[in-house]
């Protein structure tokens, strides 16, 4: 499969900037600072890390938290319903996509390792 830059519309905030790589079996999404925010599911699910109050007020809308194990919950992780309206989704979506950036830059990699750079993301004009 290989690294894919991807753009997101971003509704009234024109486009977000991502990068879409493979990681454990899943489609992952990387904010432009390299920080991972969601991923999707072989199943298709989406799995979003929320700031705190958006965590606690996403499950009463629809959301469970994500879960390793049975009754271990993975951090702020959500798996959104599918039959969540697309207003919500995208406004999760943004709430986890400014969430990344706001920690700054993303963790070294190893040796040999890839970093994301900002050639390395594309944006197209929605």
């Amino acid at each position: 499969m290989g690294v894919m830059p991807l753009s997101c519309r971003g509704g009234g905030m024109g486009t977000l900037k991502v990068f879409v790589r493979p990681m454990f079996g899943a489609q992952c999404f990387f904010a432009l600072n390299g920080r991972m925010f969601a991923f999707r599911l072989r199943d298709g699910s989406l799995v979003l890390r929320l700031p705190a109050e958006e965590y606690e007020a996403s499950l009463g809308r629809g959301c469970v938290p994500f879960m390793l194990r049975p009754n271990v919950p993975f951090g702020r992780w959500v798996r959104l319903s599918r039959e969540m309206a697309s207003e919500q989704v995208e406004a999760l979506w943004k709430a986890a996509y400014n969430d990344a950036l706001s920690y700054g830059p993303g963790p070294t990699t190893r040796k040999g390792g890839h970093r994301l750079r900002p050639s390395d993301f594309l944006e197209v004009e929605p």
